[in-house]
């Protein structure tokens, strides 16, 4: 039986940082459902039902669905590509029987989910003692308990044990209380003058995460006058840190991210963060980099199993999400655990840690909380404005412990459209089952709208994308140049049919040509990312400079980087493909990448000549270290652009970074430069070489890309970039940019090395530019780029003389060169 917590009567939270790191991995695609099927063979019910969880985690949850099979032989489980959209829980719940839920839903939304008490009840094999304790409440709404809990993640306190050391200060135990915090962040804060200089803590996360176990403590005392002073006392033990400058919190218009800044500059003692992000603070600051629990009490987060109140299977789908929940696994995020208390003990990675760290664990789930109470959203807002000097602390706790708890949400009943997606073994009698995979840079609504009609406008065919490309008839996808067999020619599908020649004359030539092999179009590209330059209008208008045009040259690009240079602003702060761009710009190219293997050239006058340059330009503070978009130092990076501190900056077009700026940035092309396009960042369609259908793949393939709106990518088909309907779709100014980028592609040879080949730069490349990031103006570049030469031709012979292929073998040769790399 789930047992209830007293203390807690939580509301789980969509967690943010789980939406971006699961977004940038899902692979979209369609669903399953559950049917019974008779097994010939022994004569006995068979029951079928599907389990959808991100693409990404197909092959771990494969190993324990056939596992959970052998010992549950009257199940078949059928694995489903979850497609997500975090606005949309229902979605979830529409496409499997069991899903692994991406986040756990809130309101009326949790009711698309069984509720699971009675099949827990009913089940006298299920132990809730075996989870991590309170881990239940972690997959509970409303009361209801919705899912199993599979694994926790943490909210740590992380602490740099060389600015205790200097401040002669004891580390903290894993059972510290507040007071220690308290004393400690006061103790650990430098002032110089007014200025604060170093701060005992930073909180890169809320009020509520850090003080959450004694708001809730106050929050259950039953005395209306008690509680406001309980409150009041906790509250201002926090506050008056805050005032006094001991806590550094984000100020008005400032996010949390802002202030990673003060944490990797070594300016804060200790801060608050998921445990997740432990290994990006030790790579950027070392070793010293420890952890402990929050004091009395860590915020903490379960992912759910949950069942679809659209199945009809629900005891199956119980076995199954109960036998997934006690397994060590698979998880999303770094340095989560199991939710069973076994898994937990013999988690490989949970034993890597030292026993000191295992000690603090330990700690922090034995006091971890899951859920939140119904004020701690409205406390956590009210707070934020006590801070900005809006309210007084006092009146604004009396204000709130005068609102009443929100009414129960009442039962939702799913409508019929609610039920699981039917599946392939029930497509239409006679039509032909073609597996599609594929999606990325395009829209994925769309596309899930334009299969519905597809396969409802004829019957000879049935459009389904729940299949991973490996098993799909046709897929969309990137070319491998070292196996051209395996996929069909498209040839004889063109040929004779005016609306595919129309459609392949509709492409740039020189694109085209790239997917061709031995005379035949092996796939038709449809469309590209490209490296843009973005600017921040704003800082360009402090900086008394209109935008540049879209013609600008190289040389415009110097004299605007610098004039928008300002205190504590780059005028440029790099990006992916910079570098290479200035040293190709300036003439000065460190190698010829033009044969089968590229030859470098790092230590030449003319590559000296331009590094002199470019450590000038960062001595002056024009750019940051140049290797800033390289590893670790990419948070850094990023941080430059989201708090405004860079003019211009390089990135793909379709950046996820977009989304997180307060503005809309300004993009050019990029200034009197045209990057060589090459056949692995063109997105193309293919039919593999094995499709049973591949007049069905052809006849849906000119049935959807032929749509404006559902590309994401610039459109590669000349129709569809210059019609006034994709004009609509992205505004006449992007429209402009984007023609004019096809266009330069257009006129430029395509690489047609691939992926597999880029493997023999990786090496090199990437020891150039960790050099370039290490030097410093003014000292001598000989020895540096000597050693970048020799790393590069080592490198290159292993692996020239390594069987299998360079993506299988690059990382070895890289090790055997430089075992620090």
């Amino acid at each position: 039986m789930l047992q209830k917590e007293v203390q807690m009567k939580p509301k789980s939270l969509i967690i943010l940082n789980s939406i971006i790191i699961i977004l940038t991995v899902f692979i979209v695609s369609g669903c399953n459902s559950n049917n019974t099927i008779q097994n010939l063979d022994n004569k006995t019910q068979k029951t079928t039902i599907t389990f959808a969880a991100i693409e990404a985690q197909r092959a771990e949850y494969a190993a324990l669905i056939a596992e959970f099979e052998v010992q549950n032989p009257d199940i078949d489980v059928k694995f489903v590509n979850l497609a997500v959209d975090p606005s949309n829980m229902i979605g979830f719940a529409t496409q499997a029987d069991a899903i692994a839920l991406p986040v756990v839903p809130v309101g009326s939304d949790a009711y698309t989910y069984l509720d699971i008490q009675p099949l827990a009840e009913t089940d006298s094999s299920f132990d809730q003692g075996g989870y991590l304790p309170g881990i239940m409440d972690g997959c509970q709404v409303d009361e209801r308990q919705i899912g199993l809990p599979y694994t926790a993640s943490l909210q740590v306190i992380y602490y740099n044990r060389d600015i205790f050391d200097a401040a002669g200060i004891a580390y903290p135990q894993p059972d510290w209380t507040w007071e220690e915090f308290r004393l400690k962040a006061i103790n650990l804060t430098k002032r110089n003058g007014q200025e604060v200089e170093q701060y005992g803590f930073v909180n890169l996360s809320s009020m509520v995460r850090l003080l959450g176990t004694m708001l809730n403590r106050d929050l259950m005392i039953s005395d209306e006058e008690e509680k406001a002073g309980a409150l009041e006392k906790t509250l201002s033990s926090y506050l008056n840190l805050v005032q006094l400058g001991y806590v550094r919190v984000p100020q008005a218009g400032e996010y949390p991210e802002d202030l990673e800044s003060l944490i990797y500059d070594g300016k804060a003692a200790m801060w608050l963060d998921g445990l997740f992000r432990l290994e990006d603070y030790r790579n950027a600051l070392g070793e010293q980099i420890g952890i402990l629990p929050v004091p009395e009490g860590t915020r903490a987060t379960a992912r759910c199993l949950a069942i679809s109140a659209g199945s009809v299977q629900p005891q199956a789908a119980w076995r199954l999400i109960k036998y997934l929940s006690e397994q060590d696994g698979p998880f999303v995020l770094p340095n989560e655990f199991s939710a069973h208390k076994a898994q937990f003990q013999n988690n490989v990675n949970r034993q890597s840690f030292s026993d000191e760290e295992q000690a603090v664990l330990k700690a922090a789930l034995d006091n971890a909380w899951y859920g939140t109470h119904w004020l701690f959203a409205t406390l956590n807002q009210e707070f934020d404005n006590v801070l900005a000097d809006q309210k007084d602390l006092k009146t604004t706790l009396l204000s709130v412990l005068q609102l009443t708890p929100p009414e129960q949400e009442e039962s939702f009943e799913p409508p019929f459209a609610f039920e699981v997606r039917s599946t392939p073994d029930d497509i239409p009698p006679g039509a032909a089952h073609v597996k599609f995979s594929g999606g990325y840079q395009l829209n994925s609504e769309v596309l899930e709208a334009m299969l519905k009609e597809f396969n409802q406008s004829q019957s000879n065919y049935y459009i389904d994308r729940n299949v991973s490309q490996e098993e799909a008839d046709c897929f969309i996808g990137y070319q491998s140049e070292n196996h051209p067999e395996t996929y069909y020619p498209l040839t004889p599908l063109i040929e004779g049919d005016a609306e595919s020649i129309a459609l392949v004359g509709d492409l740039p030539a020189n694109v085209l040509e790239s997917t061709r092999y031995n005379g035949e179009i092996l796939g038709i590209p449809l469309t590209t990312l490209t490296i843009v330059m973005y600017y921040d209008p704003v800082l360009l208008e402090q900086a008394g400079l209109e935008p540049p045009s879209a013609d600008w040259t190289f040389t415009e690009f110097w004299e605007y980087v610098q004039s928008a240079k300002q205190e504590g602003i780059y005028g440029f702060g790099l990006g992916p493909g910079a570098i290479k761009m200035i040293f190709d710009t300036m003439n000065t190219p460190w190698g010829d990448e033009s044969g089968d293997v590229p030859i470098y050239s790092f230590n030449t006058p003319e590559v000296k000549q331009t590094t002199k340059f470019l450590l000038k330009m960062q001595y002056e503070g024009v750019i940051p270290e140049l290797d800033i978009d390289i590893g670790d130092k990419y948070w850094t990076w990023r941080q430059n652009i989201l708090s405004g501190k860079t003019a211009f900056w390089m990135n793909i077009t379709t950046s996820y970074l977009n989304e997180e700026l307060k503005y809309e940035p300004g993009i050019l092309p990029l200034p009197g430069y045209t990057q060589k396009p090459t056949i692995d960042g063109v997105l193309t369609f293919f039919i593999s070489k094995n499709s049973s259908y591949p007049i069905g793949c052809w006849d849906w393939f000119k049935y959807f890309s032929g749509n404006p709106s559902v590309y994401q990518g610039i459109p590669l088909r000349s129709s569809i970039l210059n019609s006034s309907d994709y004009e609509m779709v992205v505004g006449t100014e992007m429209a402009s940019l984007y023609r004019n980028i096809i266009d330069q592609l257009a006129e430029t040879p395509i690489e047609e090395k691939g992926r597999d080949t880029a493997y023999l730069k990786t090496g090199p490349e990437f020891w150039f530019l960790t050099t370039l990031g290490e030097l410093k103006y003014g000292e001598g570049l000989d020895i540096p780029l000597q050693t970048v030469q020799f790393k590069s031709e080592a490198y290159l012979t292993c692996m020239l003389n390594m069987d299998g292929t360079p993506g299988e073998n690059y990382q070895t040769c890289m090790k055997l060169v430089d075992p620090d790399s």
